[in-house]
């Protein structure tokens, strides 16, 4: 098998644990006056281990580990310069994509920052409910107060952490192969652009190995190469004729299973349901 560079990398970056050797000098190794003749090995007597390279290539998600780049961004990152971050949940992939100095705290430090961070969503929910319109587009208090709450949130929360915080976020299920793209309510003063990847059911962040943010420009770029998750608003806001329509972008038979009738409203919003989300 083939050792490639990205392989070498991210090998190098899952070691954490330097040893240590005692070299005592030898004559053989002090270099003479006389400079002896280099001998070269030859390429065929040079043997490399792939086998613990490969098992860094696994897709298996790995809790606060280093983990490959997935080849399907090869063509538009380069895999040396970014990582992936065996995150514990959205939010913990969020505090570290905003701030650098965060895997070097102590595990009291993180939960410290952790719920600072929730308590301060929590606290401004109502504020930022009305300033941000959610009455008219989006979900009710409830049920972000009990995402943030949350082990397991709903990728929608994503929007209300980027309301309040200023950021955007690119969403990527990498099993689907499809994105979401959440846009802050405010664009005039950005604090953060980021990438989330669904990596085996888990969302973890792509990270640059320099720390350098993504630009709303790099991520408008990356999304490019996926498809768009689309998003059902609620059944009441749709006629049967725009049911229909969609059904019908959508490839989706508009008649009853081995009849002539015509699907009801429920009927094509769960069968749009089923491909969208």
């Amino acid at each position: 098998m083939a050792l490639t560079l990205n392989q070498i990398t991210t090998t190098l970056k899952t070691i954490k644990n330097v040893k240590k050797f005692n070299l005592n000098s030898s004559s053989s190794f002090i270099q003479p006056f006389d400079i002896p003749e280099n001998i070269i090995e030859s390429v065929n007597d040079i043997h490399i281990d792939t086998a613990t390279t490969s098992s860094c290539t696994s897709s298996a998600y790995v809790k606060n580990e280093i983990m490959e780049v997935p080849n399907l961004f090869e063509n538009f990152l380069d895999l040396n310069n970014y990582y992936i971050y065996g995150a514990d949940d959205i939010y913990e992939s969020i505090l570290i994509l905003n701030d650098r100095e965060y895997l070097s705290n102590t595990n009291s430090q993180k939960q410290e920052i952790r719920t600072m961070f929730l308590d301060r969503l929590l606290d401004e929910l109502n504020t930022n409910y009305k300033n941000f319109e959610y009455k008219k587009n989006y979900v009710s208090k409830t049920i972000i107060n009990d995402n943030l709450k949350s082990k397991n949130p709903s990728i929608d929360i994503l929007k209300y952490i980027c309301d309040a915080n200023e950021f955007n976020i690119l969403y990527i299920n990498l099993s689907r192969k499809k994105y979401r793209l959440f846009k802050a309510f405010n664009q005039d003063d950005i604090k953060n652009n980021m990438v989330l990847l669904d990596y085996n059911g888990h969302v973890v962040p792509l990270i640059d190995i320099k720390y350098d943010a993504f630009s709303y420009k790099d991520l408008t770029k990356i999304k490019d190469y996926f498809n768009e998750i689309k998003i059902l608003k609620k059944i009441t806001s749709y006629s049967v004729a725009d049911l229909t329509s969609l059904a019908n972008e959508e490839k989706i038979d508009i008649y009853q299973e081995n009849s002539k009738k015509k699907k009801t409203k429920q009927m094509l919003y769960d069968a749009l349901k089923n491909i969208y989300e």
